[in-house]
Parts: C-alpha cells; structure tokens; sequence
C-alpha cells in the first residue's frame, strides 16, 4: 500500500472518530437534539402554510420586484421591501386566487397528520417524548428553584423594608439602575447590564471596586455616553430588588389604602346604623305621640258621647217628667172633677131621695107634697146630663 494510501485511510478513520466524538458530546449536551438528528428521516415535517408557499412562489417574487421598481419610478406603492410588498400581495388576493395555495395545504396537512400518527405509535417517538417530558420538568424545576431562591435573596436584602440600598444582589449578568450619579445626572434611573466586577488603582496606589457597565436600552441612551461604563458598587441597584421593593411598596400603600378604606366603610356603617337608631326612636316617639293624640281624641269623644249621652237622657228625663207632671196635672182634674160629678151624683142622690120620699108621703097622703123649687129642677137636669 502506497504511503498516499495510508493516509487516505488514516483520514478517514480520523474523520469517523472525530464524528463520533461531535456526535457523542451532542448526545451528552443535547440528547433531544441528538435523538431528533438520528431520526429526522423518521419525524414528519410539517407543511408551509399557504401564506408561506405563495411568497416562496418564484413568480410572485418577480411580480413584488417589478412593483418595487414600479414603486421607484412612479411613486405609488407605499411598500419599501419586497417581503412586505409579497404581504401586501397576499392581503389583495380573492379568495379564488388564495384556492390553490389553501387546498395545497389541507391536503398536505392531511398527510402530515397521517405520518404523524404512524410516528407517534414508534418507539423512538415515545424515547423523545419521555427525554422532552424530563427536560421539561428539569426546567420547569430549575426555574422553581432559581426563582425561590431569587425571592429568598430580595427578602434578606430588603431586610423586611421597602427600600432597595445600593450595592447588594449584584452579580454578572444581572441588571442594575444607576443611582446618586452626580455627573451627568441623566444617567440617573438608566438600566445598564453588569458585565465584569473589577479592581481599579488610582494615581495614589488605592484599589476601588468597579462594575463594567453597558446600558441595555442602547436607543435610549445618549450617543455621547461611552457604550462601555464604570461605575461604584454604591451607584447601582440590583434591577429586581428595585422592581421588588417597589413592588412591596405599592403593595404597602395599596394595604394602608385598603385599611383607609375599610375604617371609612365601618365609620359610614356606624354613621348609617346610628342615623337609623335615631330615625327609629324618633319615628316611635312620633308613634308613642300620635298614639297618646288618638288617645286623648277618643277620650274627648267619649267625653262628648257621655255628655251628649247625658243631655239626651237628661232631656228624655225632663220631657218623662213634664208627661208625668201633666198626666199628674189631668189626674188631679180628673180627680177634681170625678170628685165634682160624685159630689153632683150624692146631691142628686139626695135630691131623689127627697123628692121620693115627698112622692110618697103625697101618694100616702100624710104629708103635704112640697113645691118643686128651680134649683131641684137644676139638678135632676144636670142628673139627666150625667146620665
């Protein structure tokens, strides 16, 4: 064998290990990824959308240009570029020219969802399903922990307050505020990203810490200033804790408003329950008012009836006694006059008697019959009229 040969092969063993080494510390660092690559032939790929497949159109690529140009000369279409002047195409389309790209990709999602089903019935599909299951949990998990033990530093360094002091929590990577800036105080309440913690000497051999600094809205920040920054530990804040004790700041006040609030609730509650005692005491001495009004009212009535009562039975009394006092009065002329016809009834009584008698001592002749004087013919007339 050829010493040309031996190389060749010596290559290509090489080329073969050092593939298998790629390969391997992918798997290591990546075994999703390295799962998907071994079995990309196996995964079905999903359609383009129909969107997709018309700006990938050679032909409607040509048509944007050509607008583009037209654009240039004539000034008529407001579209700078040539994927928006495909969008804008896409937009003016009707739904019968959109047709075929729609029905290409149904059909196609139809395909994929075929493929997909047989896929997901293998094993290797189910390998990577468990592999992306347990990543996400690890994840899921590790962010939990990152974010519990963030929230357990913010509390210790705000120490149960609300104020964020300069200087604590700050670690590479980290953001931070800038504060106490003198010069220039624009910096003042700028987000800068913490880069490298360092050491720096000054003209008299004295270290002092430093931040390298740069600032995350780099828009927002004045050309003039350097994109790269020192600043003192004591001029910057850590971003969350800033944000969080903000945060425990408003959530402070909104507390204390709230109590505000509830104290204002039960003070109108005890205003309303003690106007409504009030409005009830005075509407049932109103009541106990009205009542003794009604009930002196239906005394008076009483009082009125009783006399009313009294004068009607007193007049009934004085007219039963004028009755009686004039059947009293017509009893005793009655009384005078039965005494006056008996008085006239013995008179004629005696008269008849008499006058009997003289008839018989003038029949037996014994005596001399006596002259009927005019007051014996008076009363046998007033006898007769008796009679």
């Amino acid at each position: 064998m050829s010493l040309v040969a031996v190389k060749k092969v010596k290559n290509k063993f090489a080329k073969r290990a050092l593939k298998h080494k790629r390969l391997g510390s992918q798997q290591a660092l990546d075994p999703i990824a390295a799962l998907r690559k071994k079995y990309d032939k196996l995964i079905p790929k999903k359609p383009i959308s129909a969107y997709h497949l018309f700006i990938a159109d050679d032909s409607n690529q040509n048509k944007a240009r050509e607008a583009l140009k037209d654009y240039d000369r004539h000034a008529m279409d407001t579209s700078t570029s040539q994927q928006a002047k495909l969008a804008d195409m896409w937009k003016s389309l009707t739904p019968t020219e959109r047709a075929p790209y729609e029905r290409w990709y149904t059909k196609e999602t139809l395909v994929f969802e075929k493929k997909n089903q047989v896929w997901q019935k293998t094993e290797a599909f189910r390998k990577i399903d468990l592999l992306e299951s347990k990543q996400k949990e690890a994840r899921m998990s590790e962010k939990r922990a990152k974010k519990d033990a963030e929230e357990k530093e913010i509390q210790e360094l705000l120490e149960g307050g609300v104020v964020a002091k300069p200087g604590r929590g700050l670690l590479e990577g980290r953001t931070a505020i800038i504060t106490g800036v003198q010069s220039p105080e624009s910096l003042n309440g700028k987000e800068v990203s913490l880069e490298k913690f360092v050491r720096v000497s000054d003209s008299n051999g004295n270290s002092t810490e430093r931040w390298i600094v740069k600032p995350v809205d780099t828009i927002a920040v004045d050309p003039a200033w350097p994109q790269t920054m020192r600043a003192q530990p004591s001029n910057l804040i850590w971003t969350v804790l800033a944000k969080q004790a903000k945060k425990e700041e408003e959530a402070r006040k909104q507390a204390r408003q709230r109590e505000k609030e509830e104290a204002l609730k039960k003070e109108r509650r005890e205003i309303e329950k003690a106007a409504r005692d009030k409005l009830r005491e005075e509407e049932e001495a109103l009541k106990k008012v009205q009542r003794d009004i009604d009930k002196i009212a239906k005394a008076e009535e009483n009082e009125a009836h009783r006399l009313l009562r009294e004068s009607e039975l007193q007049a009934v009394k004085d007219a039963h006694k004028a009755l009686q006092d004039s059947a009293k009065e017509q009893r005793r002329n009655a009384e005078i006059a039965a005494r006056a016809v008996k008085e006239n009834q013995e008179g004629l009584q005696r008269a008849i008697k008499e006058a009997t008698k003289a008839a018989f001592r003038v029949f037996e002749g014994k005596t001399t019959a006596k002259p009927i004087t005019s007051e014996m013919s008076a009363e046998m007339a007033d006898a007769e009229c008796l009679d």
